[in-house]
C-alpha cells in the first residue's frame, strides 16, 4: 500500500514545474509602457523616455532614549492600572491550579521561573517602547500604546533583539532576553533615526515555500479522502463515535489548510525504532507556518519520561489536531513550573498507547489495541531544553521543541547554542529578569511568533502530524521537484532515515 501511495504522488508532482506568475502591469501613472520594436516596425524616432520617480527622501529623525531599564511587568507611572489586571485575566483566564491572588495580580517569567510584580516607572517609556515596536513591525499595525509592559511587549522586544543577532548579524545586541537597558535604547535609536523597519519579516506577502507547504497539505487531505489509511481511517472511526465537538482531533474531511490559519506541520520520525535505553530521541522536524512566512524547528513528537502512573506512554495520532494558546505546567501546585505552551483546545486529542512498554509506536500498538477511547486533555506542545540527546524536559507523549537551532523564513540555520538552557535547571540559575543569562532558545522564537503575527482574534492553531514515511522523498515533492524533508534535515544536520 505505501508503494502505491508513493507512485500515486510521484505521477502527481515527479517533474512539474510551476508556470512563472505573470508581470503586473503598472498602476504608476508617471511611468510610461513602451512596446518594443518589431523586426518588421520600421523606427524613425526613438521611444520617449521613461520618467524616472525622484526617490523620496526621508526627514532625518533625532531620538533622545528615556533612561531606565524595561522588562516584563514594568509600565508608566500614568498608566490604568486597572488594564493590568484585565490584561492578566485574558492571558491567565485558562490556568488552573494558580491562586487567582497570583494569576490576576503578577506576570509569569518563563525564563527566569519567577513571577513578576507590575511595577511603576516615571515618564511614558513604555509607550516609546511600544510606539518603536510597532512602527518597526515587531507588533501589529493597530497595537494600542497603553505603556504596560505585558507578553505582547515582552515579544515584541525579543523579536527585534533577534532580528538584530540572527538578520542583521549583530551581536553587540546581546541575547534575546526581552530587556530594554542603555545598551537596547542604544540599538532602538539607530533603528529610528535611520528609519530602518523589520523588512526580512514580511506580514502577509506568501513566499514560495509557504506556497509549497500549504499546496502539501491539501494534497495529502485529497488523497487520504479517497484512498484508505491504517491510522487516519481508525481517527475518522474514532472521532464518529465519540462526537465531533466533543473532541480536537479533526476527521480528515474536516481538515484546515487555508492560508488564513496558522499551521504546524509535525514530521515523526523512526516511530518504531528505539536506543538500547529505550530512549525516543529529539530528531523530529517542526514546520511553522505563519502569516505567509516559514519557520523551521525540531525536537520530539513521541513520548519520553520516566513513567509513574502507567507505562504505556502515549503517542498523538497522526492527523490535524486543534490547539490554542495557552501554558505548560498549568496544574502545578506549587507555581514553579508554569510558562508559555500549547493546549488542546477545547476537549482533548486522540492517542494510541505503547501497550507492550517497548517505548515504540508499532503495528501491534496501531492495530491490535488501537485509540484511546477517551481524548487526552494533557497532550500539550511545549520546550524541551536544548535539545541534544534525549528530551531535556520529560514529555509524557507531548510534542515538545528544542531550544537549540532553528530556521527562519530566509531558510538559515540560525544558532542559539550559547544562551539555550539545558532543562530548567540551568533557567533557576538566572540571578533575576534583568539579568538572564539562559533562556528558552529557539523556543521563545516560536512563541513570540505566534503571539505577534497570528491573524487577528485568532488564539489557535492547527497541527497536522505525519510521519517520515509519509513524507518520503517523492511523495513529499513539490511542484518545482525539491526534496523538502531531506533539505531541512542537512540543515539542521540530522540524519536523514530515509534512502
Amino acid at each position: 500500500m505505501l508503494q502505491k501511495i508513493i507512485d500515486f504522488f510521484r505521477s502527481l508532482f515527479g517533474g512539474k514545474k510551476t508556470k512563472p506568475a505573470a508581470t503586473p502591469k503598472s498602476t504608476n501613472p508617471s511611468t510610461t509602457n513602451v512596446k518594443p520594436p518589431t523586426s518588421t516596425t520600421k523606427v524613425t524616432n526613438p521611444p520617449p523616455a521613461t520618467k524616472v520617480e525622484k526617490p523620496i527622501v526621508k526627514e532625518p529623525i533625532s531620538f533622545t532614549p528615556p533612561k531606565g531599564v524595561l522588562h516584563l511587568g514594568c509600565y508608566d507611572k500614568d498608566a490604568d492600572l486597572a488594564k493590568i489586571t484585565a490584561l492578566l485575566k485574558i492571558y491567565h483566564q485558562r490556568m488552573s491550579g494558580i491562586p487567582d491572588d497570583v494569576k490576576y495580580k503578577k506576570f509569569r517569567h518563563g525564563d527566569s521561573a519567577s513571577w513578576v510584580t507590575p511595577k511603576a516607572v516615571e515618564g511614558n517609556p513604555v509607550a516609546v517602547l511600544q510606539g518603536f515596536l510597532r512602527d518597526a513591525g515587531f507588533l501589529p499595525p493597530d497595537s494600542k500604546l497603553d505603556g504596560i509592559f505585558d507578553y505582547t511587549t515582552q515579544a515584541g522586544v525579543r523579536l527585534f533583539q533577534e532580528y538584530v543577532r540572527s538578520i542583521d548579524k549583530d551581536a553587540s545586541i546581546g541575547i534575546p532576553d526581552g530587556v530594554i537597558g542603555k545598551n537596547g535604547w542604544k540599538h532602538i535609536k539607530k533603528w529610528i533615526e535611520g528609519h530602518k523597519t523589520a523588512t526580512a519579516w514580511k506580514r502577509g506577502q506568501a513566499s514560495a515555500e509557504y506556497h509549497k507547504w500549504i499546496n502539501l497539505m491539501n494534497q495529502a487531505r485529497k488523497h487520504y479522502q479517497n484512498n484508505p489509511h491504517i491510522i487516519l481511517d481508525k481517527v475518522n472511526a474514532k472521532v464518529a463515535e465519540i462526537g465531533m465537538d466533543k473532541v480536537d482531533t479533526l476527521r480528515i474531511e474536516d481538515w484546515k489548510t487555508e492560508g488564513d490559519h496558522i499551521h504546524l506541520i509535525g514530521i515523526r520520525r523512526k516511530e518504531e525504532e528505539s536506543d538500547k535505553n529505550r530512549l525516543r530521541r529529539n530528531d523530529d522536524l517542526f514546520i511553522l507556518l505563519i502569516d505567509g512566512m516559514v519557520f523551521k524547528f525540531w525536537g520530539s513528537t513521541d513520548p519520553n519520561y520516566k513513567a509513574k502512573n502507567r507505562k504505556d506512554e502515549a503517542f498523538l495520532v497522526e492527523g490535524q489536531h486543534k490547539f490554542r494558546f495557552g501554558w505548560h505546567n498549568r496544574s502545578q501546585a506549587n507555581q514553579n513550573k508554569v510558562y508559555e505552551g500549547l493546549n488542546p483546545y477545547n476537549r482533548g486529542v486522540l492517542v494510541f498507547r505503547d501497550r507492550d512498554n517497548d517505548n515504540r509506536l508499532t503495528d501491534a500498538d496501531i492495530i491490535s489495541t488501537g485509540i484511546d477511547n477517551a481524548p487526552n486533555n494533557t497532550i500539550n506542545i511545549h520546550w524541551t531544553g536544548a535539545g541534544d540527546g534525549a528530551s531535556g524536559t520529560w514529555s509524557a507523549g507531548c510534542q515538545v521543541f528544542a531550544g537549540k537551532t532553528y530556521i527562519n523564513n530566509n531558510g538559515d540555520l540560525i544558532d542559539c547554542s550559547k544562551f539555550a538552557a539545558v532543562g530548567t535547571a540551568d533557567l533557576k540559575n538566572n540571578a533575576s529578569v534583568t539579568n538572564l543569562t539562559k533562556t528558552m532558545g529557539a523556543y521563545n522564537m516560536f512563541t513570540d511568533l505566534l503571539i505577534l503575527y497570528r491573524p487577528k482574534d485568532i488564539d489557535y492553531l492547527y497541527y497536522t502530524l505525519g510521519r517520515d514515511e509519509t513524507f518520503k522523498h517523492k511523495f513529499v515533492a513539490d511542484l518545482s521537484g525539491d526534496d523538502i524533508l531531506s533539505d531541512t534535515l542537512k540543515v539542521f544536520k540530522l540524519p536523514d532515515s530515509i534512502g
